[in-house]
């Protein structure tokens, strides 16, 4: 898509906003005795997305209300939801913070599902990933934050649990899948592939009774998608939820780290080490997630990260929009996928090892 298509498309939302700004101020609740019309300010926020994102500043009888919009690109087709976030925003992400005012999501203000659009509370504020990576940048605060958003997915899956499911059934499912499959051969460790779908197999056949809770999944969870104002976190981006296992959030999120360009994984790591990092999210997250964590745990955990790892990998597709751009992505995809290639080892050096102690009998979740 060329950039002025992108552009035009991202446009559309301010036009659904301009002819919705009555209906928008009915469901703020704005006096329109006075204003038929109420005057809203509205700009575009950069984003590399399925959705378009604006900053509303809107008007009426001397009050001003500032919030976000947020709509879908015109024709979208793809598996993202904004009737899927809506039902997060209002009915889970509230129970989150009744038990901590200090882990949130933005207010759901309004939705016109019929126009795909959803007016949220602003929240200003940085995102985690500039306070965790970006150089130049200091925080104090890293490890409470990091603590804050392993509370907040730990409750979001403790919260939302329901039925019974096969962890190794979806993985199986999962890391067949071609995206994974390329992933390892565009990163040059194509023989590991079928090597890992044969230790797969045999820990399925060593955990047969291996069962857990479903539960509501972010399913893009990662430090971009947490915004941090004060002390403060505010979870977003719900469109991609659906129901899965945890692993998936967690992998996600703490594969993050193996992405990281050399310069964010140094700055980092001068605030705290990304080992120490990741040990703080993730101890946070079992303290609040209503679940023990085994042998079986461990092996699908680890199968999960590499799934995570080829979905990084094939986020980083070539920007043409300008020469630096391109250099920027060429250089990022190549790194990424010499990551990939060194997490691919790790793990499967691990499970080798763990495959050798394999138990007798079967593990029951």
């Amino acid at each position: 898509m060329k950039s002025s298509e992108k552009n035009s498309g991202h446009s559309h939302l301010l036009d659904v906003v301009d002819e919705m700004k009555e209906d928008i101020a009915k469901q703020l609740q704005l006096d329109l005795s006075q204003t038929r019309a109420p005057v809203i300010t509205s700009r575009l926020l950069p984003r590399r997305a399925v959705h378009s994102l604006a900053a509303l500043e809107i008007g009426n009888n001397g009050g001003a209300i500032r919030c976000f919009a947020k709509g879908n690109l015109p024709n979208y087709g793809g598996p993202q939801r904004l009737d899927v976030e809506d039902h997060i925003l209002r009915h889970i992400a509230p129970k989150i913070w009744e038990a901590n005012a200090k882990a949130r999501s933005p207010r759901v203000l309004a939705f016109f599902p019929d126009r795909e659009l959803l007016i949220l509370e602003m929240v200003d504020g940085e995102t985690l990933k500039s306070l965790l990576f970006d150089v130049g940048v200091t925080s104090s605060r890293v490890p409470d934050l990091l603590r804050l958003s392993g509370e907040w997915l730990g409750r979001l899956h403790s919260l939302t649990q329901q039925g019974q499911g096969d962890p190794f059934s979806w993985l199986e499912s999962s890391f067949a899948e071609k995206k994974v499959e390329k992933a390892f051969r565009d990163c040059s460790v194509a023989d590991l592939y079928p090597a890992l779908s044969r230790l797969l197999q045999q820990f399925r056949r060593s955990y047969p009774d291996f069962v857990l809770p479903l539960c509501q999944l972010h399913g893009e969870f990662t430090p971009l998608h947490v915004l941090v104002s004060g002390n403060t976190i505010y979870v977003i981006d719900f469109g991609s939820s659906h129901l899965g296992f945890g692993y998936e959030d967690v992998a996600f999120f703490t594969t993050f780290y193996n992405g990281l360009l050399p310069w964010r994984a140094a700055a980092g790591s001068l605030r705290l080490s990304l080992r120490q990092q990741k040990s703080l999210f993730m101890e946070s997250y079992f303290a609040h997630c209503g679940q023990t964590f085994g042998p079986a745990d461990d092996v699908v955990l680890r199968f999960a990260r590499l799934q995570a790892m080829a979905h990084h990998e094939s986020c980083w597709e070539l920007n043409r929009e300008t020469w630096v751009a391109s250099i920027y992505s060429g250089i990022g995809r190549r790194w990424v996928r010499r990551r990939f290639a060194a997490l691919a080892r790790q793990e499967f050096a691990s499970l080798q090892r763990m495959a050798t102690a394999l138990p007798s009998v079967s593990h029951a979740g």
